[in-house]
């Protein structure tokens, strides 16, 4: 019987059905919950404007609002981020798995120094897909967010507080830098995390060529997991 929770969280541009075929695996033997992000999909934004920091607020509101005390996080590319924070800022978590984790500061380069001419072509270039897929933003606009913010949003800075907890990190070995948690592994490594497997998979960022390996990686930790407990 399903007697532990999993909170799943999709990545930028996503939505709930990002994750639905890891879901329906993990539903036999797990209590699963996949989250919407606001703005994403089906799910307006709450009359506030859409900031990274309010993601990780709305999920821990959504766990409380469920009466889900203790849970394994599965947070994808922004989901990811979204999973450390929470994983962070929380307790007690029973397990944390990062997938490809976007780390929003890496960008910051980017887009920080760039000119208003700069700006957009970057927009149309590197954020392209962006419009009219998060309520409330458009490409020009998440630009401007990075250049402004992204040096705040440093995933890194939740090493201290999730190297105490069960870890698992996905890396695609064909991403960008943005999304192999270059600085996050040290990071944790100076932590000395101890309950940290880390995994690259020979793929690109949405695994679309191993699904299969990626969902089967995330079932044997979280197996891993159940047995410990």
């Amino acid at each position: 019987m399903a007697d532990t929770d999993v909170i799943l969280l999709h990545g930028a541009l996503g939505d709930a059905g990002q994750l639905a075929p890891l879901a329906t695996r993990l539903a036999p033997a797990h209590r699963v919950t996949v989250l919407e992000l606001e703005g994403h999909g089906a799910t307006p934004l709450r009359g506030r404007p859409l900031r990274i920091e309010t993601f990780g607020s709305a999920v821990v509101d959504e766990m409380d609002r469920r009466g889900i005390a203790r849970a394994n996080f599965f947070g994808y590319s922004m989901g990811g981020y979204v999973a450390a924070q929470v994983c962070a800022s929380r307790s007690p978590v029973r397990g944390c798995a990062l997938i490809a984790p976007w780390d929003l500061s890496y960008d910051v380069r980017l887009v920080k120094d760039a000119t208003v001419a700069e700006r957009d072509r970057i927009a149309r270039e590197q954020f392209d897909d962006i419009d009219g897929r998060i309520a409330g933003m458009t490409a020009r606009q998440v630009v401007d967010v990075l250049a402004k913010d992204g040096q705040r949003w440093r995933l890194a800075q939740a090493a201290p507080q999730i190297a105490k907890q069960p870890l698992l990190v996905v890396l695609a070995a064909r991403d960008g830098d943005d999304c192999k948690a270059l600085e996050l592994l040290p990071a944790l490594k100076a932590e000395q995390a101890k309950a940290l497997r880390v995994v690259t998979i020979d793929s690109d960022h949405g695994f679309n060529d191993h699904r299969i390996a990626l969902e089967s990686t995330v079932l044997a930790w979280l197996a891993a997991l159940d047995k410990a407990k």
